[in-house]
């Protein structure tokens, strides 16, 4: 039956129906289809991987952390090579699947334990991602009247949740991976009551983590190609732009008093001022604000901004003060 030849089992035949005799009857005999060398090299080629036969059938590759390990961040790591060899100084953004921001690890993370190129790269690398917030409405099983508009997770409520998941997971990541991050995408219609409060709650979350940010899909332009000022005021803000120490407490009253409050543990190592920046068309100049010190700190108008503003530290100020 056998018509293989001795050096068969140094250099196994592989046509069909090898080792079966020519013309072998597969279809009366399926069964022994299993026990030809074409049959078992599949199989092997199977178990093995080769050509990602295995891949299609690999669940995890919905998985936006499997994607981020596995796909990503090697191309992130070759262009990062490529690109410090012409330029080492410029900070390179790297982004996830955009939906991978909302929790740690497996299988819902970023899936990058480091940063491109690695802990060498920190200093220079950015976690880019994007945030929209969503209101979210349930149904009630007994039938209730509500205002029009009104659902009962309300903006202010699920924006919140939405925004503490991600940023604590954005900033669990850049701890494992050091670097930093950058909202670089979100916005809604300003031109709607809903959507210009998104885009406060998005803000608001902003500085709440102290998190860098740019709006997408605005239009400041109308139609006649003037300004849409109600839209562009709605991104206008007093920021921290540098913090001589580390920052613990950031908010803007956007809507009552305009006062903004920035809280901070001074270090007296690092020699450069805090700047806060303080945009004219809130604070009109030159008596548009008052700025309230403490640990003997002192301000002046930047030299090269006129929008903004130095913290300094004097002879006074105590290394560790909470400013």
């Amino acid at each position: 039956m056998l018509t293989c030849p001795a050096k068969v089992l140094i250099e196994p035949c592989i046509k069909y129906p090898c080792p079966f005799y020519d013309g072998f009857d597969s279809n009366g005999n399926w069964f022994f289809n299993y026990f030809t060398s074409v049959c078992s090299n599949a199989f092997q080629q199977l178990y093995k991987n080769n050509s990602g036969a295995v891949d299609s059938w690999n669940p995890t590759i919905f998985s936006p952390y499997e994607a981020g390990c596995r796909n990503l961040l090697p191309v992130y790591n070759i262009l990062n090579a490529a690109i410090r060899t012409v330029d080492t100084q410029t900070l390179l953004f790297y982004e996830p699947v955009t939906y991978a921001i909302d929790a740690n690890g497996f299988p819902l993370g970023t899936g990058f334990n480091t940063v491109p190129g690695g802990n060498l790269s920190a200093n220079l690398s950015v976690l880019s991602y994007h945030w929209y917030c969503t209101t979210l409405s349930i149904g009630l099983p007994i039938p209730v009247t509500l205002p029009p508009g009104v659902t009962l997770l309300t903006t202010g409520t699920t924006c919140n949740i939405q925004g503490d998941l991600i940023f604590q997971a954005v900033d669990n990541d850049i701890t494992q991976t050091g670097g930093s991050s950058f909202l670089t995408e979100f916005g809604f219609d300003g031109r709607t009551n809903t959507g210009a409060q998104q885009n406060d709650y998005v803000l608001d979350k902003s500085d709440q983590y102290f998190q860098s940010w740019t709006v997408w899909g605005q239009s400041f332009i109308n139609e006649s190609n003037n300004i849409q000022y109600d839209i562009l005021s709605q991104f206008n803000r007093p920021y921290a732009y540098a913090i001589a120490g580390t920052p613990l407490f950031m908010f803007y009253d956007r809507n009552d008093t305009h006062c903004f409050i920035l809280k901070y543990t001074i270090d007296l190592t690092i020699t450069c001022p805090s700047q806060i920046y303080l945009p004219s068309t809130i604070y009109p100049r030159p008596n548009g604000y008052n700025i309230t010190l403490t640990c003997e700190l002192s301000s002046n108008i930047n030299a090269d901004d006129p929008n903004s503003i130095d913290i300094n530290t004097t002879n006074s100020t105590a290394n560790g003060c909470c400013a």
